[in-house]
């Protein structure tokens, strides 16, 4: 397979979707995802998904490192056979070319395109805004030989369901993707003298700093790259589209109190700037693990390792009703006028220097026996009312469902933004917001969880905090130790 050079010195290469980039003669192969490369040296790719601009900034985390291999021969790769091509209708039978390769194909409805030579074309994929022609575009084409991209109209309207999330609405500003934070390696917890003081329920809190953002959604679409929306990270910094308990357990740095005491991998829609197109980078992440409607010394057991789940609707249109599931809500909290309201479905617009809080709150009842669902919803449920046994007036209470027995914790999200200008937030708007640009932002609010906690740890300020009813702040673990 030949090479593309991508980038020339003191460039950075724009990598699209996860690529094989070499820098250097003889050095080693690097797979990258979605942090800034630095082109300072001679870059090729074996993939031509993406292309380089010279003082970009583009996606791309080194996630392993090998040796290369030799070479092989000329009768030895003229000798493999070839991957079986998709051949898409001509683009006579309705497709009209809409770019050369590394161009924009722009798009305005929901429409297929394909790309290929002018002979064979991949099978394509459905898109509902502009896309580079690149090969994220089919994944069956067995060569580089492909030169130019085609589109027609899907003749379907545009997806509202959820189940696919094929792109943002939105005119989002890839290469203006924030830079995170690179984490930490280490396993902060430490002696501590500070004891964690009584509490009605039981607590414990964390809190992180953001790590990335990529179209990755390792429990909605896993394996898949640029299926989903937008996303921002925090937490395991090696998180992707192939993480699975194991790997997250094992590898990565963190960007949470307590380094890799917590690999945990916590993600929500990105938060985009609809002035600019370009992502809005959030100050941190505060993550509430609590009893939530429950007492701690009710709950059933802690955290089981490999759960995930998600909470919210990604498709969602309008605001919440009485009758929704309370999954998210927004805020506004601080600033000079030392803002707490403006509770609500919608993003709301805070004063210059406060912050929009977006709260994401997940369900605490689990059916004792699956990690993960096909809806990632349905093996977990929120606290349903029932009557009150202890009540002579039929009043009722909220308890968990006889088919979700156990009593988890309840996790919930706190991500925080600052409105550095006036009206900031007037323009602020979910990548997953794929409905009227004319109604406010931030319906379709939700947000994902998978687990990554060290199960000793995770016991710790469970059974010593939320079970003992004591509140541990964002730190204590409740046994003479803290995480830092």
């Amino acid at each position: 397979m030949r090479r593309i050079t991508l980038a020339a010195a003191a460039s950075f290469c724009l990598l699209l979707p996860p690529l094989i980039a070499h820098a250097g003669t003889g050095g080693k192969t690097f797979t990258f995802s979605t942090t800034p490369v630095d082109c300072s040296k001679s870059t090729t790719t074996t993939s031509p998904f993406g292309r380089c601009a010279a003082g970009t900034r583009a996606p791309a985390v080194v996630v392993k490192a090998t040796a290369p291999k030799p070479a092989a021969s000329a009768a030895a790769v003229s000798a493999k056979p070839a991957t079986p091509v998709t051949t898409a209708p001509a683009p006579t039978a309705g497709y009209v070319k809409c770019a050369e390769f590394g161009q924009l194909c722009k798009v305005t409805e929901p429409s297929v395109v394909i790309w290929g030579n002018g002979t064979k074309f991949t099978s394509g994929k459905v898109v509902d805004k502009s896309v580079w022609c690149n090969g994220s575009l089919g994944a069956d084409w067995p060569d580089n030989r492909a030169t130019s991209c085609w589109t027609k109209p899907a003749g379907v309207a545009k997806d509202t369901s959820g189940s696919t999330m094929l792109a943002s609405a939105l005119s989002i500003v890839y290469s203006a993707l924030p830079t995170g934070s690179p984490g930490s390696g280490l396993f902060q917890v430490m002696p501590t003298t500070e004891r964690p003081a009584d509490s009605d329920l039981g607590a414990f809190r964390t809190s992180c700093n953001f790590a990335k953002m990529a179209r990755i959604d390792p429990i909605v679409f896993p394996g898949t790259v640029g299926q989903s929306h937008l996303h921002t990270f925090f937490g395991n910094t090696a998180v992707s589209e192939n993480s699975t308990t194991d790997s997250l357990l094992a590898f990565g740095n963190s960007t949470c109190r307590g380094g890799i005491a917590n690999r945990s991998a916590y993600w929500v829609p990105t938060m985009i700037d609809t002035a600019t197109g370009k992502p809005v980078a959030p100050d941190e992440i505060n993550v509430y693990y609590k009893a939530g409607v429950f007492t701690g010394d009710k709950l059933s057991r802690g955290i089981p390792q490999g759960l995930r789940m998600v909470a919210g609707n990604p498709a969602a249109t309008a605001p919440r009703t009485d009758t929704d599931v309370f999954a998210y809500r927004f805020k506004c909290i601080g600033g000079p006028l030392g803002e707490n309201d403006k509770y609500g479905s919608a993003i709301p617009n805070c004063d210059l220097g406060a912050s929009v809080w977006q709260e994401i709150f997940f369900p605490q009842c689990w059916d004792g026996v699956n990690l993960d669902s096909p809806d990632h919803k349905s093996h977990m449920s929120y606290p349903v009312a029932v009557p009150d046994p202890s009540s002579t007036r039929g009043w009722q209470m909220l308890a968990c469902p006889a088919s979700h027995p156990v009593i988890l914790p309840e996790i919930s999200f706190n991500v925080v933004y600052t409105a550095k200008t006036r009206d900031a937030a007037l323009k602020w708007r979910l990548a997953s917001d794929n409905y009227d640009p004319a109604k406010p932002g931030g319906y379709s609010s939700h947000g994902d969880w998978f687990n990554g906690w060290r199960h000793d740890v995770s016991e710790a300020w469970f059974q010593n905090c939320l079970v003992a009813k004591k509140d541990c702040h964002s730190h204590l673990l409740g046994d003479g130790r803290m995480i830092y």
